[in-house]
Formats: C-alpha cells, sequence, structure tokens
C-alpha cells in the first residue's frame, strides 16, 4: 500500500511540474482565425494555440473569453449578432493575452429582376419621357441600385438619368441594366407624330374593350398603381369597371365609370398586389349584364 502511494505522488509532482514548467515556458499565445468575416445570426469556432520558448504548441485549458460584440462561451464558440460591424475576440491565458478581429457583415442583396415604369408607352415626337427602373431580389424585396441606360435604335434616345428624347416617329426599346449582373429591364415606346390618330374599330352590337396603355407596376411595391387607358364599344354599355382579381378568384371593384359605345376610359387607381392574380376590366349594359370582358395577369 505503501509503494502505490509514493508511485502516485511521484507521478503527480512529475505532472504539475511539467505543466508549471510549460506553463511558465510560454512565450505567447494566438488566436485562430485571427481575421473572419461573418454573416449575422452566424456561428464560429475559435481555438487558441500557447507556443514555448523551445518552439513547443500546445492547447492551452482555463482560458477567459471576451468578446466586444456578439456573444462567446467558455469553448470559443462565437455567434455572430445581427448588428453589422468590426469587433474584437480577446483571450487571456495567464499572463498573456490574445486577439482576434470579427467583421459582421449582411452581404448584398442579389438582384434576380428590373421593371422600368411605364414599360410600354406612346408618345409624340419632340416629346420626352422620364422613365424609373426598379430592382427585386430572389424574395420579390426592392433592391437599391443605380441603371444604367441605353437605347440602341436610331431616331430617340435616353439619358443616364432615365429621360427618354422622341425625336423621329416609330418603336423604341430602352434597357436598364444593373452593373456588373447583367440583369436587364426593358421598356417599349411608340413615337408618334401629333396629327396621327390610331384607326379605332367602328361601334357596332358587337360590345368589346380596346386596350391602349397598359401600366400596373408604378409606385409602391405593395400599394402599386394601375394606369390603364381604352376604348369600350357596344350598343348597350352603360358602365365599365376595373376589377382585381386574386389567387382564388375573388374579384374587388377599384374603379367604375359611366360610358357609352366609343367612350375612351382612362382608369388610375391603387391597388393591393398581396395575393392579387390579375386585373379584369367589365363592361355592363344597363340591366348590369356583363357584355364584353378584358383580362391580363399582372406578372
Amino acid at each position: 500500500m505503501r509503494k502505490k502511494t509514493v508511485a502516485f505522488l511521484s507521478f503527480s509532482l512529475i505532472f504539475f511540474a511539467s505543466f508549471a514548467f510549460a506553463n511558465n515556458n510560454v512565450t505567447k499565445v494566438e488566436v485562430f482565425p485571427g481575421n473572419v468575416t461573418m454573416e449575422p445570426g452566424t456561428e464560429l469556432r475559435f481555438t487558441v494555440v500557447a507556443f514555448t520558448s523551445s518552439g513547443m504548441a500546445f492547447t492551452p485549458k482555463n482560458i477567459a473569453w471576451y468578446t466586444t460584440g456578439g456573444r462567446i462561451d467558455r469553448s470559443g464558440h462565437f455567434y455572430a449578432g445581427q448588428r453589422e460591424g468590426y469587433y474584437d475576440i480577446t483571450v487571456n491565458y495567464g499572463r498573456y493575452r490574445a486577439k482576434a478581429k470579427v467583421y459582421i457583415n449582411r452581404p448584398a442583396p442579389t438582384i434576380s429582376r428590373i421593371i422600368i415604369t411605364p414599360s410600354h408607352e406612346k408618345v409624340y415626337v419632340g416629346e420626352k419621357l422620364r422613365l424609373q427602373a426598379q430592382a427585386y431580389d430572389n424574395y420579390n424585396r426592392p433592391v437599391s441600385f443605380r441603371p444604367q441606360w441605353s437605347s440602341h435604335e436610331r431616331g430617340a434616345s435616353v439619358n443616364p438619368k432615365g429621360i427618354f428624347y422622341a425625336d423621329y416617329p416609330g418603336s423604341y426599346t430602352v434597357i436598364a441594366t444593373a452593373k456588373n449582373s447583367g440583369i436587364k429591364g426593358v421598356a417599349r415606346i411608340q413615337v408618334v407624330k401629333k396629327n396621327y390618330y390610331p384607326p379605332q374599330p367602328p361601334p357596332s352590337s358587337e360590345a368589346k374593350i380596346v386596350v391602349g396603355r397598359w401600366d400596373v407596376g408604378g409606385g409602391n411595391f405593395f400599394r402599386p398603381k394601375a394606369k390603364i387607358s381604352c376604348q369600350v364599344f357596344g350598343s348597350y354599355a352603360q358602365v365599365v369597371r376595373l376589377f382585381l382579381v386574386s389567387d382564388n378568384g375573388h374579384l374587388q371593384e377599384l374603379q367604375a365609370f359611366s360610358c357609352s359605345s366609343g367612350s375612351n376610359i382612362k382608369f388610375d387607381t391603387k391597388y393591393n398586389a398581396i395575393g392579387a392574380k390579375s386585373i379584369q376590366i367589365r363592361l355592363y349594359n344597363n340591366q348590369e349584364r356583363v357584355i364584353a370582358k378584358y383580362e391580363r395577369r399582372l406578372y
């Protein structure tokens, strides 16, 4: 029994002597990784290595961890918070100290599509039209960007601010491009002479709705504007109404006008884009029966 006790004590003395020697012989400690960029809400495990004067490296115990942002536990597991910025990770091992740098940064959104407003328009020669471009990411959220405007047909031009100049009659394509992504938005513009009047179908007993301008993407993303021009025909035309059609087929009336055959109608109203599927125009007779209908999907 005495021999076992002596052996145990000898082993203990050797172990503590070795530990004390290693601890007293440490020349520096380092944190790995030393510099790192993380997204908000992500996690990363940091490690500490101590170096002795003889060049030996080992993982020390009883380390104290500190951070100026986010959260870190006793094992060096770091949890990035939601606030972006530069933060320090500090470790204390005895009288030695080491630091690591953490940059919490939310990645820039990726543009998936660009919508130009108005997307289809008719202007007269000599006039100018201001175009606006809005980019959206994969989650259909608006993204700020600086569009690069271009138009390649001769007879019209667009400046860097998105102002279109109609010089000669014709059909023109205006493009808004997001730099370094290749994503493009397109608008179609028809330039006509001021004395030009497009032919209109003659009134008849057959009811119909002839749509001209169709711009339903302007304004606020969740409450966009619907600017629609049309001409209605029908011997018994009495009222024309604009409806929003939801995904489940529900109709919500947006605007209505009294009319007769040949009336030119201009709808200008806002609508709720959430859950919307299409926009529909209905023409009614004096008995409130639908005699013509026109519908177009929103997306």
